[in-house]
């Protein structure tokens, strides 16, 4: 997806977490979906502009070490708040909850630990 002719992704990277605990109910990002039923809109939208751009900008931090030719976007929150409509606001705030969702898994592999060369030595 683009947002003023640039193109947009998100990433739910430590830093991330760093920024938006501060957002977060006590400060605790695992309280982070509290801030997604805020009766109040203004409130609302605020968070969400906020958590936008800071996934839109760890984003950006992301493709530049991965390609150090990328050419990063900086994201404001009062992009997400004046220059795109409401349902916009509402579609790009799903993809970034998705990405959120799906980046706040572990996937962590291991391997199966190896038998050591005592295991199969009978012990007297």
């Amino acid at each position: 997806m683009t947002v003023n002719g640039k193109p947009i992704g998100f990433f739910y990277s430590t830093r991330a977490v760093m920024q938006l605990a501060p957002l977060c109910p006590e400060g605790d990002p695992n309280r982070l979906h509290e801030c997604f039923l805020e009766k109040d809109y203004q409130k609302r939208a605020e968070f969400s502009a906020r958590f936008l751009a800071i996934l839109a900008n760890c984003y950006e931090a992301s493709a530049v070490r991965e390609d150090p030719t990328h050419k990063p976007v900086h994201w404001d929150p009062e992009e997400f708040l004046d220059d795109i409509s409401a349902a916009q606001a509402s579609e790009l705030e799903n993809m970034a909850v998705t990405a959120y969702i799906e980046q706040r898994k572990v996937t962590v592999l291991t391997e199966p630990k190896k038998p050591s060369a005592d295991a199969g030595a009978e012990k007297k």
